[in-house]
């Protein structure tokens, strides 16, 4: 019988530990073992599940005024500051259960993840980056003025200190001393609120008094093993990072700096190339994990013995990040890309290409059909030449009027939509969509291939005319530019 769940919330928890392969050739002896816990694969994406789990059981139960100030609407409200991942897995519990939920967002945090948080119901507000955590716009005390100034709300602040963090991280300190069988000697962890490394460390170090915990935060983060004046604090509000879910501009209240043994500040572009170093390895998880890595490969060199052990956290998603970490255009335009990184990419973009354009193609001429042919014959010519694709073209001018797919014939002519003795001309109305108008993008001969393989990351076929767009001179594919390359380089292109 198939094992079930009662909810979401049932499933947090239990991720993996692997064997951290991007460590052997990045200089680490090989004696020395690196692991990584796997916490982007909790159900909704990051480490932060385990905090709202353990967290919403605790916050009064969701309550309906009457009359509610919308049908439906539960009066109570969950104010969370969070860079992101803590509202959404508080949001993907609490709102099933009839809580609002309002979260107060640096501006740093990826539209990927406010577009998660719309798609949950989440009411947003957005606070600037470079802020204090006492002034008044600052992200966690917009939250506790929201929170004072609604009916029925409650703030649901990690940053404040005043949670249980050994409770709430009892569950993974449990499952690392488990699967580490009782063995580990560096614990490595990216410091935000503070909380997932006091909690972890104070349990941890209990079981295993000699571990070495090591924080990692951003360069030009707070400096937490230093004191900080009150000059080196009007000097961090003018810095600056791009990583995302780490560093504070002050020692958070809930951080207890005595339990973290050393600190390691990583820089933007080290986090994001060792990130995308990550996903190119398998291990699909975001910007702040990269960061830990990086930490995690500089201490093993300088600090570890063959036979030690570091277990280090990755924990969230690289899936939250479509626009900046996955995006290479992101990555050149901010400079977060490290030499080699940098260098594949304009490869990919500029190199690869040398300058070709579609003519070099060698395309032969289109093979088309025109709107008052049977479609029948539409269908004979695609099978028997293995298109996908037919361009529509009028006669005798052999302008471009429009396309038909051969999967979409195929469907039309099994649901009775169309006969195959009908002319093509009245399938093709058929295959658009008409409350959707695509913006007409020019392809010709002169057109360069680094621009078709961009038109090929949204489209599967593009069919070449002349300038003026009255001639159809040939239909190209991603494939067609795949074998380009090949035929080229003299062996299979690295796509």
């Amino acid at each position: 019988m198939a094992q079930s769940f009662p909810t979401l919330a049932d499933i947090v928890g239990r991720t993996p530990v692997v064997q951290l392969a991007v460590a052997n050739d990045l200089g680490v002896h090989p004696n020395i073992e690196l692991l990584a816990k796997l916490e982007y694969l909790n159900p909704f994406g990051s480490l932060s599940d385990r905090v709202a789990q353990k967290l919403l059981p605790t916050l009064p139960p969701p309550t309906v005024t009457t009359p509610p100030p919308r049908s439906g609407t539960a009066a109570t409200t969950l104010v969370i500051p969070s860079s992101g991942n803590l509202a959404i897995s508080m949001a993907a519990l609490a709102v099933p259960k009839g809580y609002r939920v309002t979260a107060v967002i640096p501006e740093r945090t990826s539209k990927d993840r406010i577009m998660l948080l719309k798609a949950l119901d989440v009411e947003i507000v957005r606070a600037p980056d470079n802020v204090l955590p006492e002034a008044p716009e600052s992200f966690t005390s917009l939250a506790r003025q929201i929170t004072a100034e609604m009916p029925g709300a409650v703030l649901v602040d990690l940053f404040a200190g005043s949670n249980d963090v050994e409770n709430l991280y009892h569950e993974l300190a449990t499952e690392i001393l488990e699967q580490c069988h009782g063995h580990l000697d560096v614990l490595v962890v990216g410091v935000e609120s503070g909380s997932s490394i006091t909690g972890l460390a104070k349990h941890l170090k209990r079981k295993l008094p000699a571990l070495r915990v090591v924080g990692v935060e951003p360069t030009h983060s707070a400096g937490h093993s230093q004191p900080i004046t009150t000059t080196s604090r009007s000097a961090l509000i003018s810095q600056n990072w791009k990583l995302e879910d780490l560093g504070q501009h002050a020692i958070p209240a809930a951080l207890d700096p005595e339990c973290v043994d050393l600190w390691c500040q990583v820089t933007d572009q080290v986090a994001y190339s060792m990130a995308r170093r990550l996903i190119r390895s398998g291990f699909l998880a975001g910007v702040s994990s990269g960061a830990v890595v990086a930490a995690t490969h500089t201490f093993a060199r300088t600090s570890m013995q063959p036979g030690e052990r570091a277990l280090v956290l990755l924990n969230d998603t690289a899936r939250n990040y479509g626009s900046t970490l996955l995006s290479n255009e992101w990555l050149l335009n901010h400079e977060l890309m490290d030499d080699g990184l940098a260098r594949k990419l304009h490869y990919q973009l500029i190199n690869k290409y040398r300058g070709a354009s579609v003519e070099d193609l060698q395309l032969p001429a289109a093979v088309a059909i025109a709107p008052t042919d049977p479609l029948g014959q539409a269908l004979d010519i695609m099978v028997e030449r293995e298109y996908s694709q037919l361009p529509v073209v009028s006669a005798p001018h052999r302008k471009l009027v429009g396309y038909i797919t051969l999967a979409t014939l195929q469907s039309m002519l099994e649901n009775q939509k169309v006969e195959l003795h009908q002319p093509v001309k009245d399938a093709i109305p058929l295959m658009r969509r008409p409350s959707i108008r695509p913006r007409y993008e020019l392809i010709t001969p002169s057109t360069p291939l680094n621009e078709l393989a961009e038109f090929f990351e949204h489209h599967s076929v593009a069919f070449v005319t002349d300038s003026s767009r009255k001639f159809c001179l040939g239909v190209v594919t991603k494939f067609d530019l795949m074998k380009f390359i090949s035929r080229r380089h003299g062996t299979a292109p690295d796509f």
